[in-house]
């Protein structure tokens, strides 16, 4: 066992020293603990996340193309849903976060104008496990989803799927 030690002196050395002078010093001169070592890369930092940020929201124009077709109660009940939903399996906040603007996304980008209900919930439902799969450590199962889904939308995307399956087989 002691062939493993490599010469370690950590047990006989004196305790960390106090930084708090130090620190101190650095926020009086304006600096603080930031990975960007000046002003610029910190500035520059920040325009690019805004930048970035820009590409993670829902197209211009989105809120009125919701309610022109009367999705503004299809949406909110989706975001209800996701909450519930995150709250009964002990989800991440930021899995709701991420499900509901990826909603937002899809919504905004294919604009069709034969929206239905059931179609935003099982929208919510696709969005809910894509977050999932990129914010949590364990996954959700089919089945899971299943058990908390919206009234009968599960049965509904049950079967589109399975005539999808039999009609490729065919």
């Amino acid at each position: 066992m002691e062939n493993l030690l490599c010469d370690e002196v950590w047990l006989s050395s004196p305790r960390t020293p106090d930084l708090s002078h130090e620190r101190e010093h650095c926020i009086l001169k304006g600096c603080d603990d930031s990975f960007y070592t000046t002003r610029k890369d910190s500035e520059r930092a920040l325009v690019i996340c805004l930048e970035k940020e820009f590409s993670y929201m829902p197209e211009p124009g989105y809120l009125d193309y919701l309610q022109s077709n009367n999705l503004v109660f299809a949406r909110c009940r989706a975001a209800q849903w996701l909450i519930k939903t995150c709250t009964w399996l002990n989800l991440s906040t930021g899995t709701v976060f991420n499900a509901a603007n990826y909603l937002d996304r899809f919504l905004s980008m294919s604009q069709c104008h034969g929206w239905k209900h059931w179609m935003v919930e099982l929208l919510s439902i696709a969005c809910l496990s894509i977050a999932t799969k990129f914010n949590e450590t364990s996954l959700l199962s089919l089945d899971e989803l299943q058990r908390y889904c919206f009234g009968q939308i599960w049965t509904t995307w049950s079967t589109v799927f399975n005539q999808a399956q039999s009609s490729r087989w065919n």
